[in-house]
């Protein structure tokens, strides 16, 4: 496993043959962790961050869990297009592309499993499946986090738990995150409702790319906010009773819509089609956009055209980014050399033989 040809495939988490839901797309656990009696990462110097990198790495290097099968990267050693397109592949943070020094990640084959050493903790570790498993992505997080424990000794408070660099992930220090695909509600224009009673209840509703960041293509991220005074358990339960009911009320939708805007659905998935079949020059926005109504016509048994699958769909979805288009093309891009090559790549994955 290399970076080199890591552009030309998807995670195991977008790439799984079985299609459990229509609306949600993948589950995430975060767990942060910080080395005991260590400055935080935001306080430690050059020295210090040197110190905690050899540590972890060290330590995961010879854990059971990590010592086969893991690529590790020093992220200020990488030049910026591959710090991206480690964003657009959610195994870092935009935070975390900025390559401070002693800046690492260590992630599996499949990217089921990744690793951020020194971003705003000392270790954050991530799980990602696809649809919605919130308790098997801990119950993987569990084990990791046990096979690192048995190398080093995580700062914690008898009293809050696990301490940690920001205030609101103390305690458990875990993020339950899903990510959701939501368009009947938003051409409804019911979405800033739904998603309004979400915040009011406690849970955090975000962009694509997490927290700081818009939603585009009517996809959000549905997480908790609370860290402290609740268990890994009963924070999973909350976050899974939301996505249930926010996904129910999308089915729902979905009902209205075609019941009574049914030519009006056709006609958006049809100009999509045709733009993606015809286009010369397409922005990343317009394309995240057109693949979220192609998916919707997927789901709604209203686009019968074995050209365009859920699979192709989220390899466009990743494959079509900036920098996974640079990278395609051995070189840097402008913004309408991108546009132009975009175009080019998506004919090229809806033309693919399934699977492909």
């Amino acid at each position: 496993m290399q970076i080199e040809t890591l552009h030309k495939k998807i995670g195991d988490w977008l790439s799984d043959s079985r299609k459990e839901s229509d609306t949600v797309l993948s589950s995430r656990i975060r767990l942060a962790r910080n080395l005991d009696r260590k400055p935080f990462c935001h306080w430690a110097s050059s020295s210090q961050r040197k110190e905690i990198y050899n540590e972890l790495v060290g330590a995961l290097k010879s854990s059971d869990f990590c010592s086969k099968g893991m690529l590790f990267l020093r992220i200020d050693e990488l030049p910026k297009v591959d710090r991206m397109l480690l964003v657009e592949r959610y195994l870092i943070s935009i935070e975390h592309s900025h390559g401070k020094v002693y800046s690492g990640l260590a992630f599996s084959e499949g990217e089921i499993i990744s690793l951020m050493i020194n971003e705003e903790d000392h270790l954050r570790m991530q799980v990602l499946y696809p649809y919605l498993r919130l308790h098997e992505a801990f119950g993987l997080s569990q084990e990791l986090e046990m096979s690192v424990s048995k190398k080093v000794k995580f700062a914690a408070n008898r009293e809050f738990g696990f301490l940690t660099s920001c205030p609101t992930n103390v305690g458990t220090g875990l993020r339950a995150s899903v990510m959701v695909h939501l368009p009947a509600l938003v051409i409804d224009g019911q979405i800033g409702q739904i998603l309004q009673a979400v915040n009011k209840l406690g849970l955090a509703v975000r962009g694509i790319f997490g927290e700081g960041t818009q939603s585009i293509g009517s996809i959000f991220q549905i997480s908790n906010q609370v860290t402290l005074g609740k268990t890994e358990e009963e924070i999973i339960i909350d976050v899974e009773k939301m996505v249930k009911e926010v996904t129910g009320y999308e089915q729902k939708a979905r009902e209205k819509i075609v019941k009574s805007r049914k030519i009006e659905i056709e006609d958006k998935i049809g100009r999509a089609y045709g733009v993606f079949t015809n286009a010369k020059v397409l922005s990343s926005k317009e394309t995240i956009d057109l693949l979220s109504i192609l998916k919707l016509g997927i789901d709604l048994g209203l686009l019968r055209s074995g050209k365009i699958t859920d699979d192709k769909i989220n390899a466009a979805r990743i494959q079509t980014q900036p920098a996974h288009l640079q990278k395609f093309a051995g070189k840097e891009l402008t913004y309408p050399e991108r546009d132009a090559y975009r175009a080019k790549v998506l004919k090229d994955i809806f033309s693919r033989k399934r699977g492909k």
